[in-house]
C-alpha cells in the first residue's frame, strides 16, 4: 500500500473566547490512525500537519506543491471554521486524483451539510482505523467502497452510508500511536503537567 498521504489535525481549541492549543487537550486521532496505517504498511508515506504548528495557508501550500493521493482531515469539536476554510482552499486548488476523507466529531455530526457543500469528499463516522485502511485500499483499487465501514458519501446525487463496524477493543489493539509531532508541540507550547 505505498500511498502518499497528507493528514491534518485541526487542533486549536476555543477557551476564554480565544483559540488556543493545549497539549493536554490535543486529539490523538491523527496519531492513532497514522500508527495504525504504518503498522499495516510501514512504507506508507504520511506527512502530518497540525494547525497548532502550521497555518492553514502553509498546509494548503504544501498540498499544492506536492499533491498527495489522499488528504485526511481530523476535525474535533469547535473546528468548524478551520475545516470549512481548509476545504474551501483545497477545493480552489482543483486537484485531480486526490481524495479527501474527513473524520472526527464535526464531520460525524455534520456529514449532511458537509457533503452538500463538498459532494466529492468522503466522511468516516465513528472509529476510523479499519475504515481508513480499507479506504486506502479502495484508492489503490484493491477494495470496493461498499466494503469500507462507517463511510458516508454522495453517490448519484444521494447520500449513501455503508454498514457500521463494531468498535475496536482497546484491550486487543496491537498498534501504537505515531507520536512524531508530539515533541514539536511540547517544545512550542510546553506541558501543563
Amino acid at each position: 500500500m505505498f500511498l502518499k498521504i497528507i493528514s491534518v489535525s485541526l487542533d486549536l481549541i476555543a477557551l476564554n473566547g480565544k483559540r488556543e492549543f493545549f497539549v493536554k487537550y490535543s486529539p490523538l486521532a491523527v496519531e492513532l490512525l497514522t500508527g495504525y496505517l504504518k503498522k499495516v504498511d510501514p512504507k506508507v508515506d504520511i506527512k502530518t500537519f497540525y494547525t497548532a504548528l502550521s497555518s492553514i495557508d502553509e498546509i494548503v501550500a504544501q498540498i499544492r506543491d506536492n499533491p498527495p493521493k489522499v488528504i485526511g482531515i481530523s476535525a474535533p469539536v469547535d473546528s468548524q471554521s478551520e475545516l470549512l476554510s481548509l476545504l474551501d482552499k483545497i477545493q480552489a486548488l482543483q486537484l485531480t486524483g486526490t481524495k479527501i476523507v474527513l473524520g472526527g466529531i464535526v464531520p460525524s455530526v455534520a456529514y449532511e451539510s458537509l457533503l452538500q457543500r463538498y459532494p466529492n469528499i468522503y466522511i468516516i463516522t465513528g472509529e476510523g482505523e479499519v475504515a481508513l485502511q480499507r479506504f486506502m485500499e479502495w484508492v489503490e483499487q484493491k477494495n470496493e467502497l461498499s466494503n469500507i465501514p462507517n463511510l458516508v458519501l454522495v453517490e448519484n446525487g444521494s447520500l449513501k452510508r455503508t454498514a457500521a463496524k463494531e468498535p475496536i477493543s482497546m484491550e486487543t489493539a496491537t498498534y501504537q500511536p505515531s507520536l512524531e509531532i508530539t515533541k514539536k508541540m511540547l517544545e512550542k507550547y510546553g506541558s501543563e503537567g
